[in-house]
């Protein structure tokens, strides 16, 4: 697990091992936007995974962090983080799931714009009913999602019976007003009979989960697919008259299998269709750690068939370590028809494939404590964060009277960086800043160094045609040890935010870090006095410019 950068050091985001078998085949240009989470039960914060460990992130594709959003629901586990469209423009949505004690008791499913900020919130249509972990699709362009839910615990009436079940159902909701366009429950529509999960013993006092959805699709004509784990089916539903159209797998599949099998699957989705044929996409799990139909987890594209009922197996792609994903995963067609799986292992293990089914990649968190219910690969998103890049630097002695400065520079959530320019201030009196230098950058924090010490330090963000984005704060080095000093190197001004030009209150974790030295160089206390007794008017000046829109530092 990664310990933390100098410039982010409460992220602890997991770190992918990534291994390429044809790179130059895999999909050009996209990211991973996967929920790493240790527990779905929700258990009590911080015994299972530390805080800015679990939550929605988006790698790019060779595994390098771009976006971590753990501290937004900290230790709080996060589902279906994927790519939208929302009134036109590329967005996120995931789900958050219920906890009695935070925010969004019943979980909820959110839409975030490009600033990661949250735009709109989604909620079962069935007050106090916590939302499906499972699924939020959002479609028509951001006017309508889906969405699953669980009906309360409907118990016996028999005597000799303590047991009672739940049941699923499956909603579009009106995004604009919350609604429900369409409501459909299982029970109403398929007979208990048809579940493959035995019955819990007479005596128990639990609950039977007999139909166990997980995913709900929507076709062109606006009819729903439906899948049910624990029928090991999948169903068409008319969307006018909500009855099931065709039934595929399980206790009365409407289609004959050729030559495959599927059972405990996982994200069936529509493909394509005509008058005659529909060709689906599936996950099949083959397990559920108990029982087994396969030797190992496969995505499926299977052909329907309408004229002879039978369905047939286009292509499979199976898991490439050999292994059985017995809980969730999903199967993804990129735009070029490579396959991008997520298996939901115990490691975040994913792959993608070439259509032929030549394996191209796979990933997986370097810890097993994590996993992601869903994974994606997506395109086109630009990342603009609220907040300003983030800087640090720190100044190390190379001999008693030399040293040089490593500057730390992130964005968290920022796509569009192709490299960083620096500029520091030297002088006694604040005279602007001078460009040091420019780095590509490199990971999720670059690090920059130049040698000497400077008073103040600025980085700018620039896009890959030279086009400025946004300047970080103006920060003052820390020094790490007092070999080597400058007689101006303790001079503070105010932090302040460079983007729209308004400064702003003085950075607590400079003077703190001046202060924790003050102890062992005297110098440092009395330039951390001078700065505080000035920080008063220094907040009230004008601020000068300097190139690119960078404020001067004093």
């Amino acid at each position: 697990m990664s310990k933390g950068s100098p410039n982010e050091p409460s992220l602890r985001p997991p770190i992918f091992n990534v291994t390429n078998h044809d790179a130059s085949r895999t999909t050009p240009g996209g990211f991973w936007f996967v929920a790493p989470y240790a527990d779905l039960v929700q258990r009590d914060p911080g015994k299972l995974a530390v805080p800015a460990q679990v939550g929605p992130h988006i790698y790019a594709d060779d595994g390098t962090l771009i976006w971590s959003g753990a501290d937004m629901f900290p230790t709080r586990s996060v589902c279906d983080f994927r790519q939208i469209e929302y009134h036109g423009a590329p967005a996120l949505s995931f789900i958050v799931t219920a906890r009695s004690s935070a925010k969004y008791p019943q979980g909820a499913a959110l839409i975030l714009d490009d600033t990661y900020s949250i735009v709109n919130e989604v909620f079962t249509p069935i007050p106090g009913i916590s939302i499906n972990m499972h699924e939020f699709k959002v479609t028509d362009h951001g006017s309508s999602a889906l969405l699953l839910y669980d009906t309360p615990t409907q118990w016996s009436n028999d005597p000799y019976l303590s047991w009672g079940f739940v049941d699923s159902g499956f909603a579009e909701i009106d995004l604009l007003t919350g609604q429900p366009r369409f409501m459909w429950n299982c029970s109403d529509h398929i007979p208990l009979t048809a579940s493959t999960k035995p019955e819990p013993e007479p005596g128990d006092r639990s609950v039977w989960d007999w139909i166990h959805l997980n995913t709900v699709d929507r076709d062109a004509n606006g009819d729903f697919l439906v899948t049910a784990r624990h029928t090991d089916a999948i169903y068409k539903v008319s969307r006018r008259t909500g009855a099931i159209l065709w039934q595929l797998g399980g206790v009365g599949s409407s289609f004959e299998l050729q030559g495959f099998n599927f059972s405990r699957q996982h994200d069936a989705r529509f493909v394509d269709a005509n008058g005659t044929t529909t060709i689906i996409s599936i996950l099949n799990n083959a397990s559920d750690g108990i029982d087994m139909t396969a030797d190992l987890s496969s995505a499926q594209l299977i052909r329907l068939d309408h004229t002879t009922m039978k369905a047939s197996l286009i292509q499979k792609w199976d898991r490439p370590d050999g292994q059985l994903s017995h809980l969730r995963g999903n199967m993804q067609i990129l735009p070029d028809t490579n396959i991008f799986v997520g298996w939901s292992a115990n490691d975040g293990y994913v792959s993608e494939h070439s259509a032929d089914g030549d394996v191209l990649m796979e990933a997986r968190f370097l810890s097993d404590r994590l996993s992601t219910y869903r994974a994606y690969k997506f395109f086109g998103f630009r990342g603009r964060p609220q907040h300003p890049p983030t800087v640090k630097a720190i100044v190390h002695s190379t001999s008693a009277s030399e040293c040089v400065t490593l500057v730390y520079v992130s964005w968290n959530g920022a796509t569009d960086v192709a490299y960083w320019n620096f500029y520091t201030s030297k002088h006694n009196e604040p005279e602007g800043f001078v460009y040091s230098g420019r780095k590509n950058k490199t990971g999720f924090e670059t690090v920059y160094s130049y040698g000497g010490a400077s008073r103040c330090i600025v980085a700018e963000a620039v896009a890959i045609d030279g086009t400025p984005i946004r300047n970080s704060s103006i920060e003052a080095p820390i020094w790490q040890d007092a070999g080597c000093s400058l007689e101006t190197a303790y001079f503070l001004e105010s932090e302040q935010r460079m983007a729209d030009g308004a400064p702003q209150a003085a950075s607590h974790d400079i003077y703190d870090g001046l202060k924790s030295m003050a102890s062992t160089n005297p110098l440092v206390l009395v330039a951390l006095g001078f700065c505080l007794s000035y920080l008063p008017p220094l907040l009230r000046r004008p601020q000068g410019r300097i190139g690119g829109g960078k404020q001067a530092c004093g």
